[in-house]
């Protein structure tokens, strides 16, 4: 089902300035767009986003994992299908062909990640789904020659990423969880604004230098009571990486946010968060990259290797077509696969 979302809330960093009215986003749910065959969001939709009875829809990480999860549970469920299992913690070391009862298969070759034991899955096709930083993309590109020679499309080349910047490429980004509906104050003789879980935000700050400028943004939750996790992106050199302490870090951000509630006594975050928080190391926005190679198969088409998403190609976050680009590639796996065009289905 589709959700509702109520639009953005930018909040100006000045605590003596009003906060404003939400800006109206064209997300709406089907049943309201069918109320009004006229409305902009209905206009504004696409034909598939009509049918599909949203516009904008927003998922957090462990909840898609869970869908996954529960995916799998009801696939198993049924008879007459090939069981799923679902493993957890397991590395891939290496990729590499071998035979299973005289027809081709491949090999992967795993460890586990508590016990450091050793597995070997063997599969007629191993999908690389495993990131930016793909170890089935990367045996592909360093296997000898002679180890895939029977197999179409394996050019260890071809495998190797071939990367541009981007002006995201580079950015680092950590995660600050707020508590659920905090409190944003208004401006003095207003009442604070109730943040809700399905509401977007931009918190700003008073910093404005390129080493000190700050902006909150919080995505929205469909849980009103889930913690409100925001993204902190900055520059490499950002005097936020300097500050490796909780109470320093809580510090720095109530001089940022005279708005917000950030004081030790009373704040909404809480020492342990900001002590997580100064020391977590984050991560950087990738390149824009991506593999000329997409897959290897056997000579008769029953056997192979095919990479999708990040494992394929990568892009910074700032595009907005990671999670898009990498469910396309399933789409046209899928199609590929039951002999459809990868384009028309």
């Amino acid at each position: 089902f589709g959700t509702a979302i109520g639009g953005i809330t930018i909040v100006p960093a000045d605590p003596n300035e009003e906060v404003p009215l939400p800006k109206q986003s064209t997300q709406a749910t089907q049943a309201s767009i069918e109320s009004d065959d006229t409305s902009h969001a209905f206009k504004s939709a696409t034909s598939g986003e009509k049918a599909a009875g949203t516009v904008g829809y927003w998922v957090p990480r462990h909840t898609m994992v869970e869908l996954m999860a529960e995916c799998i549970e009801e696939h198993n469920s049924k008879d007459n299908v090939c069981r799923i299992n679902f493993e957890m913690g397991q590395e891939c070391l290496d990729v590499i062909p071998t035979k299973k009862r005289g027809r081709n298969c491949v090999c992967v070759i795993a460890k586990d990640s508590k016990d450091g034991s050793m597995k070997l899955h063997q599969a007629t096709l191993v999908v690389g789904a495993d990131g930016m930083k793909s170890r089935v993309r990367q045996c592909l590109a360093t296997a000898p020659r002679n180890l895939w020679d029977s197999y179409r499309g394996f050019k260890p080349y071809k495998f190797n990423l071939k990367q541009w910047t981007s002006p995201a490429s580079h950015l680092r980004i950590k995660v600050l969880q707020l508590p659920p509906r905090f409190q944003i104050p208004n401006k003095p003789g207003m009442p604070p604004i109730i943040t809700e879980g399905r509401q977007i935000y931009a918190l700003r700050s008073v910093n404005t230098g390129p080493r000190s400028y700050l902006s909150l943004g919080l995505l929205p939750n469909f849980d009103n009571d889930a913690i409100r996790a925001t993204n902190i992106v900055t520059r490499p050199d950002h005097e936020v990486w300097d500050i490796k302490d909780g109470p320093a870090m809580r510090q720095y951000f109530q001089k940022a946010y005279p708005r917000l509630n950030f004081g030790k006594e009373g704040g909404m975050i809480s020492d342990e968060e900001w002590e997580r928080f100064a020391k977590a190391e984050g991560t950087r926005f990738p390149f824009c990259q991506f593999s000329e190679g997409l897959s290897v198969y056997d000579n008769t088409g029953t056997c192979g290797v095919a990479l999708v998403g990040d494992a394929l190609h990568a892009f910074p976050p700032d595009i907005g077509q990671g999670v898009n680009a990498g469910l396309m590639d399933v789409v046209c796996l899928g199609r590929a696969l039951q002999g459809r065009s990868t384009v028309t289905g």
